[in-house]
């Protein structure tokens, strides 16, 4: 199972995959958690000049694709947070997935100012933002995720979200034995 979770910088895309796996391993069920931040500096590109420009991020988007695939053709349920700005890869995986969830989550850039947990919208603001998605660089939202959560009008606790997303999830698998 591959449950991937969309959206902007300080959405909360972690935050709820985290949520997420401690749901799961509460019911038995292990989730290895792939984070977009961790996979860039796992493989050093958090040293790489282009590593927020658009080819290191399609360089690492690319990564944690293949990454996905292989736990997946292994057998290990992962849960992704990462910002998911290529529609070709999101799309593709439709068909590559037998048991995917896709999950955007969508919040307007002053909420996410306002959140702004590691500093990122406050240095676009101030630098311009030209390596910055959703300031210099488009944010695409996904063409067809599964479950669209407004995270501007939505103030329940990311825990809640992260039941909501598993019982979403169970209810689509029809009542699977993995669920």
């Amino acid at each position: 199972m591959i449950i991937w979770i969309c959206g902007l910088s300080g959405s909360g895309k972690t935050t709820i995959a985290r949520a997420i796996q401690q749901i799961q391993a509460e019911r038995g069920r292990k989730f290895l958690l792939v984070d977009g931040d961790e996979i860039r500096d796992l493989f050093g590109e958090s040293c790489q000049p282009d590593r927020f420009e658009l080819s290191g991020r399609r360089r690492n988007a690319e990564r944690i694709d293949k990454l996905v695939h292989w736990f997946n053709a292994s057998g290990i349920d992962v849960v992704v947070s990462v910002l998911s700005i290529f529609p070709d890869l999101l799309l593709a995986h439709r068909d590559s997935f037998d048991e995917y969830f896709e999950v955007s989550l969508e919040a307007s850039l002053e909420l996410l100012q306002k959140r702004d947990p590691k500093g990122l919208h406050s240095l676009a603001v101030s630098s311009g933002g030209t390596d910055m998605v959703g300031y210099g660089i488009e944010y695409e939202r996904p063409s067809r995720p599964d479950l669209v959560i407004d995270m501007d009008s939505n103030d329940t606790a990311p825990m809640e979200i992260a039941h909501r997303v598993s019982e979403l999830i169970k209810d689509q698998m029809n009542g699977s034995s993995k669920w």
